[in-house]
């Protein structure tokens, strides 16, 4: 992976185990109820054959422009959000003159 704040380029590698698929569900028939060790020999088995005949594998470069502008993009609206939710002074100072005149046991005005 190659990140900038003009592109990601990523790599990703598919290979076609079409050839071991059968391989793959004989030891599932024959060992249905593997577990621990005996499934790590199994995987083990696997991946041998895996080393000794590699099977074909398509590579996919694939390229993201301006990936980081879409967190940026993000973060702002986030902060967006929380400057919308963060209460008006006028708000609270109305808000503490109507809880003082309660305490006070005044009628809080309706203007």
């Amino acid at each position: 992976m190659r990140a900038g704040l003009r592109r990601d380029i990523w790599t990703a590698v598919q290979p076609d185990i079409g050839a071991m698929q059968s391989m793959i569900d004989g030891l599932d028939k024959r060992f249905p109820l593997a577990t621990g060790r005996s499934e790590g020999l199994l995987l083990a088995a696997v991946a041998a054959r895996y080393e000794v005949a590699p099977p074909p594998a398509s590579f996919r470069l694939i390229v993201s422009p301006l990936v980081e502008w879409i967190w940026l993009g993000g973060a702002i609206a986030g902060c967006g959000g929380l400057i919308a939710l963060w209460p008006a002074p006028f708000r609270v100072r109305r808000r503490m003159a109507v809880l003082s005149r309660v305490r006070l046991g005044r009628q809080p005005s309706h203007a």
